[in-house]
């Protein structure tokens, strides 16, 4: 062996030995509890109150985090992101198993699943998943901002919920662990002194929002967010969240200052078992029998931002969904609500449904004039 290939041969195994050095400090498993609590403004007690456990696994960019609400109906939820996308799973199976028991009716499918594009989840069916993923699993987001800016994680104002779909981000002040790894220490997210929203509901995600300034003191901004870790556990280097709380403060009726705030929901967290070195292979939720899908990747119309259909025993891959000529329709469907609902901005609520009846009844004379026009050529061809 001559002394090229022994020093190519070497700087592989350097290589390899790196990378997998380099994933090994990014893969654990937490497991804990971690609980809600809402408030109204002027009351110092609670209106919520909620707890569940949790197990999140991460893997380089790759997480997963399975939550277990107590007395919540469903089995569990469970959310997972490659940075890319967010998959969402509702477990319905022994939800349905219960229904059919007490001789009430249940639905046919095992789980409800939700796809979002983007690196942060969104996740307002349980929110829990949204705060576990900015303590544990938000490192490779936050090393991909150099400006100071980020995406918002949970509004609990309604219509706010539909900014990250226009791009939107706050500024943020933050801190992080200088050990691997080099998950949050504490982040705060500011307001920018602005309101915003849509005068039509059905804009939502058709539209960017239309904004006002809000009334002083708040016009300057505040901080809408707060998150810091209150105890950190060392696992073989690893320096982890043990103790975390996550907070949203909503501006006070005739506030005197910006720092004039309530906390209008808070979440804290407290991690009982740590495992370093768990390896993640698929980041989406397992599925087991029938699951219908929102797919909000493709949103064209505020009236039904999503696509629908289902999957059995796995997530139906894209260029599946490109070849159903259901799901083509759907897009088309889509497409043409959006572009009415942008053409009549002050439509009527209550005539959204005559707009999407008025676009499927299109879509279907489009569909069957196509096929007279094949029948037509059809028997021509045959006549000859």
């Amino acid at each position: 062996m001559n002394y090229t290939v022994t020093k190519r041969i070497l700087v592989l195994y350097l290589v390899l030995l790196v990378s997998s050095s380099n994933s090994g400090g990014q893969s654990f498993s937490v497991e804990g509890e971690i609980e809600t609590l809402g408030f109204k403004p002027g009351q110092n007690s609670p209106v919520e109150s909620k707890k569940a456990r949790f197990n999140i696994l991460v893997d380089g960019c790759k997480w997963l985090v399975r939550v277990v609400e107590e007395g919540n109906p469903f089995d569990y939820f469970e959310c997972g992101g490659d940075g890319r996308e967010v998959y969402s799973l509702i477990g319905l199976a022994n939800h349905n198993l219960d229904l059919l028991s007490q001789g009430k009716k249940a639905g046919a499918n095992s789980g409800a699943g939700f796809i979002q594009s983007g690196p942060v989840p969104h996740s307002y069916r349980s929110p829990y998943a949204s705060v576990l993923w900015l303590a544990y699993a938000s490192s490779c987001y936050f090393n991909s901002i150099s400006n100071g800016l980020a995406e918002p994680l949970l509004f609990y104002v309604l219509q706010d919920r539909h900014l990250h779909r226009h791009g939107f981000h706050q500024r943020v002040d933050l801190q992080r662990f200088d050990a691997v790894p080099r998950l949050l220490s504490s982040v705060a997210y500011h307001a920018d002194g602005n309101l915003y929203y849509w005068d039509n509901e059905a804009l939502v995600a058709v539209t960017p929002p239309l904004k006002k300034v809000r009334i002083p003191p708040y016009d300057k901004g505040f901080t809408n967010a707060y998150f810091t870790v209150t105890v950190t556990t060392n696992v073989n280097n690893h320096v982890l969240p043990q103790r975390f709380t996550f907070v949203i403060y909503h501006p006070q009726r005739n506030g005197k200052s910006s720092d004039d705030l309530f906390g209008l929901r808070s979440f804290s967290g407290t991690a009982t078992a740590v495992k370093i070195g768990t390896a993640l292979n698929d980041h989406r939720p397992s599925v087991n029998g029938m699951i219908t899908v929102a797919d909000e990747r493709v949103v064209k119309s505020g009236e039904t931002p999503r696509i629908e259909y289902e999957g059995t025993n796995r997530w139906p891959e894209q260029r599946e969904l490109d070849l159903n000529p259901e799901y083509r329709n759907q897009i088309r469907i889509q497409a043409a609500v959006a572009n009415e609902l942008v053409r009549q901005p002050n439509v009527n609520p209550g005539h959204r449904r005559s707009i999407v009846l008025a676009c499927l009844v299109a879509c279907m004379l489009g569909s069957l004039a196509v096929f007279l026009l094949f029948q037509r050529r059809s028997a021509k061809t045959d006549a000859r």
